[in-house]
């Protein structure tokens, strides 16, 4: 910023001096914005992972959960209210997966056409 406020400051340069004071100015701007890109570019990537984790992070949790309500407390009358609350948050989560995939899917899509 200091040199853009020297260089209004000095009326005597040319106009083709000041038009390659501002071309630097640009290209250094710009040069500036492919660091930049890359940051995001990292970013979205660790977040792409992120979320694919997560999502079979999910499907595992779910899967045992289901596996503990449907064959190991099931026949127990003792927790039938338990296996009967869990069976409906299992519907409910099963079907929060099912849209996380979806976006997932959608999200890797973007990726690989992004790509090629």
């Amino acid at each position: 910023m200091g040199r853009i406020m020297n260089q209004r400051s000095n009326k005597n340069r040319t106009s083709e001096e000041k038009e390659e004071d501002y071309r630097r100015m640009g290209l250094d701007l710009v040069s500036g914005l492919n660091t930049e890109l890359r940051n995001v570019k990292k970013t979205a990537t660790i977040d792409l992972e992120g979320l694919v984790s997560s999502v079979s992070n999910l499907r595992d949790g779910l899967g045992q959960l289901r596996c503990l309500a449907s064959e190991k407390l099931k026949g127990d009358k003792e927790y039938r209210a338990f296996v009967s609350s869990m069976s409906s948050f299992l519907r409910y989560g099963e079907k929060s997966l099912e849209e996380l995939r979806e976006d997932e899917k959608r999200i890797i899509w973007r990726e690989l056409e992004r790509l090629c």
